[in-house]
Parts: C-alpha cells; sequence; structure tokens
C-alpha cells in the first residue's frame, strides 16, 4: 500500500510540473515500442533545438529548427548526419526519416483508456530512456553511507537502512528512497523519499514552499491533511511541513505520512516520510535523522551554473574524480628500453562542473650503466560543465557554450567506467 501511495505522489510531482511547464508544445519526450525521442528547452530566443533519438538502446543526438510544430535537423551516427522532419500532432510526435515514419506518444499524457497498451500486445519496449542513463539504476547503498542526489545534495542514511536511487522519465531528476534493511521491497513498512524536479513554464517564478501554486499539485491526494501546513527549518533550506493520515481505500491499512516541501532556485524538492500508523513512531527517529541528514543545497552547489547546465541529467555513479592511466614502452638509443607512464584526471562534480586534465607522466630509462626516473609537472586543466543523455556523456568547455558527446557511449561497472569509441576505440577510467 505504501508503494502504491508514493508511486502516485511521484507521478503528481513530475507529470503535473512537467506538463504545466511544457507550454513549448515541441519540448517533451515522446516514445513508442522501440524508440525514444527528447527534445530539449530552446536557449531564451533561439529557434534551435538539440536532444537524442534512442533506438533499441542506442542514442544519437541531433540538432533541428523548429517553427511552430514542426522540427527539422539532423541527427548523426557517428560522424555521419542524416535528416529528419517532426511534427507534434495533439499529444503524438510524427517522425519522418529517409524511408521510415514514426508516430510516438508523449511521456505522462493522457491515453485513450480503450487503447491497448504496448506491453499488453506482448511487444517490449526496448528503445531506452532518454531523460536519464540508461543504464540500470545504482546499487543500493550500504546502511550508514553517505548517499549523493543527482539533484546536487547528499543524503545520510541511518543505520540499518538502505537505499536505492531510481531513474528514468517518470522519476524527473530522480527519486532517492531509503527503506529499513531486509523490508519488503515491493511493499515496506516504511519508506523515505526525496524527488526534485525542474521549475520551469507557469511554476519558474515560485521562490517560496509556502506559495499557493505549489497546492495545485494535490500532493498525496489519498491521504486528508491532519493540520494545515506550517513553516519548517531542514539544513537544505526553509520548507513547509504538513502531516497526513489515511488510507487509499475502505477496509485497508491505516498509513501516517510527514512531508517537507522545499524550493531550492529553480527546483522543487519533496521529503516524503510514510509507514503503516502502527510503527510510523518506531521509525521516527530514522525519519527524523533522514530529514536533516541532507546536506549541500542545489541552490548554493549551482552558484554562476547556467540552467541549462543545472537542470540537465546527469547519471550519479558517474561523479567523483576519475584517473586514466595509458603506459608505453620505447626502445633503440640513446637508451636500451624506456618506460612511460602518463596518468590524466577527470573531476565530475555533482552540480555540473568537471575539471579535466592535470596530466602527470613518468618515466624510467634503462641503459648499460643503469637506470634513470623522472616524473613531469602538471599538466594544464580544462574547466566546463558536464551531462549525460542515455548512456551518453556530454561536455561543454567553458566558453563555448557547445555540448560534444564523449564517444558512443559509456558503461559503468563498480570503481571502473569504460567509454567506447566509433573506430572501436576503448578508454577506461577508474576511480
Amino acid at each position: 500500500m505504501i508503494q502504491a501511495i508514493l508511486n502516485k505522489c511521484i507521478a503528481t510531482v513530475v507529470v503535473s510540473v512537467g506538463l504545466a511547464a511544457q507550454s513549448d508544445p515541441l519540448v517533451g519526450t515522446f516514445r513508442d515500442e522501440r524508440t525514444a525521442i527528447r527534445v530539449a528547452e530552446p536557449a531564451s530566443g533561439s529557434d534551435g533545438y538539440q536532444g537524442t533519438i534512442v533506438l533499441d538502446g542506442k542514442t544519437y543526438p541531433f540538432t533541428a529548427t523548429g517553427t511552430g510544430r514542426k522540427l527539422a535537423g539532423h541527427f548523426t551516427v557517428g560522424t555521419v548526419r542524416f535528416p529528419f522532419e517532426a511534427e507534434v500532432v495533439n499529444d503524438a510526435l510524427e517522425f519522418a526519416t529517409g524511408s521510415k515514419q514514426l508516430q510516438l506518444r508523449r511521456v505522462g499524457a493522457v491515453q485513450n483508456p480503450f487503447d491497448e497498451p504496448a506491453a499488453d500486445r506482448g511487444t517490449p519496449h526496448r528503445g531506452g530512456d532518454a531523460d536519464a542513463p540508461a543504464a540500470p539504476p545504482a546499487p543500493e547503498a550500504a546502511a550508514g553511507q553517505t548517499v549523493q542526489h543527482p539533484g546536487g545534495f547528499a543524503l545520510r542514511v541511518p543505520d540499518g537502512w538502505q537505499s536505492q536511487l531510481l531513474a528514468g522519465p517518470v522519476f524527473g531528476s530522480g527519486v532517492l528512497m531509503a527503506t529499513p534493511a531486509g523490508s519488503d521491497p515491493d511493499n515496506p513498512e516504511a519508506m523515505f523519499m526525496v524527488t526534485t524536479v525542474p521549475l520551469t513554464g507557469p511554476f519558474a517564478a515560485i521562490e517560496r514552499p509556502d506559495d499557493p501554486r505549489l497546492r495545485e499539485l494535490g500532493l498525496l491526494p489519498q491521504l486528508a491533511a491532519t493540520a494545515p501546513a506550517r513553516s519548517a527549518q531542514l539544513p537544505l533550506g526553509p520548507a513547509s511541513l504538513t502531516e497526513y493520515r489515511g488510507s487509499l481505500a475502505p477496509g485497508q491499512g491505516d498509513v501516517r505520512a510527514r512531508l517537507h516541501v522545499l524550493v531550492l532556485g529553480k527546483r522543487l524538492v519533496t521529503c516524503f516520510a510514510v509507514a503503516d500508523a502502527a510503527v510510523f513512531d518506531r521509525h521516527d527517529v530514522s525519519f527524523r535523522a533522514l530529514e536533516q541528514g541532507m546536506r549541500g543545497t542545489p541552490a548554493q552547489g549551482a552558484a554562476g551554473i547556467p540552467d541549462e547546465v543545472r537542470l540537465a541529467p546527469r547519471d550519479p555513479r558517474l561523479v567523483g574524480t576519475w584517473r586514466n592511466t595509458t603506459s608505453r614502452v620505447l626502445t633503440g638509443l640513446p637508451s636500451e628500453s624506456t618506460a612511460i607512464s602518463t596518468d590524466v584526471f577527470c573531476t565530475l562534480a555533482a552540480d555540473g562542473r568537471y575539471r579535466y586534465g592535470a596530466g602527470q607522466t613518468g618515466f624510467a630509462a634503462t641503459t648499460r650503466s643503469g637506470t634513470g626516473t623522472g616524473i613531469t609537472g602538471r599538466g594544464e586543466v580544462e574547466t566546463g560543465y558536464w551531462k549525460t543523455v542515455g548512456n551518453v556523456l556530454y561536455r561543454m568547455q567553458e566558453g563555448t557554450g557547445t555540448w560534444t558527446p564523449m564517444g558512443q557511449r559509456y558503461a559503468v561497472s563498480g570503481d571502473a567506467v569504460l567509454v567506447y569509441f566509433a573506430n572501436g576505440h576503448k578508454v577506461l577510467w577508474e576511480r
């Protein structure tokens, strides 16, 4: 029952804010059984659009020019560009390239209940996810660890609890969910959840958590508030606090919930603490530890960062400092052999910044008279911004204003990232 309530809350937050923000009919995510197309919001005053096309799990970036409800542009496969045209008709995107024509439905649009879902026709969706990393969700963090939320802040998970990051179009910028260790993942008796979605369109002017426009979202619609919302203070910032109680339907169990709503920069952050009423007090110490364990607000972390970067999707598994090492051995005069090893570093910050370079090379030269060693100083550092779309990492070098893909795709395995390039070359980065 708790899982059902929270699924409804997620959909309410993400769909209500997301759809209301889409004053531009071209902006959004559209999909069918095999394909997902994401059209990003253009810069203010520009008619230039960019986004991604995901076909059978493979991601192809595109650029286009928009007029009204029509797009015309090119998508890229490696170094080859292919033209396409698209038009938004009602809640569908009619897409044409070469001899192929597709009709994709807008994600979050209300569907005719008599339309048979693709899943019921036995056709699995293989098109991938254009709004978030296509790789599987991050593994559960061990109890007591600090986990990173893609919104730019960290959450301290208390002992005896476990966490999981959920990603995908229905989860907006990411949902961090914590439950008691060992509980039923499909129906835990208690759950804590943090969501964050960008405030754009008609919600862009909201600056306070008690703004009456936020009441239109109808958060926790199945439950009744036990008292009017009141002001509260969390480490993340000022919040609006509401407590709820009720059940999904007559005859079902009683549920208690506590909801904090925060407005941080241009993001709406919601913190839900929900449990069966009979055990809520037993878990309340952990709930309060989770509420007080959030640090590093997106507003602070995003100082001076363009909205295009701050609101971009990022795979939280990539946050951190990575090292790439290349080694080679040279032979011949004047030395018998020289071993050379070079380390290059890349730091991907949670707020969307990156630092690349600071390379350092060491060598050992062997001659008949002995061995000599040396090491160079640090090299130059490149800075800028990063994001991920599908399983492709993009960078925007500071001052350029242009996103550049870093290879065709990446794969994460523990403390290693392998980046694949179109020519078959692969680059390994390690923490």
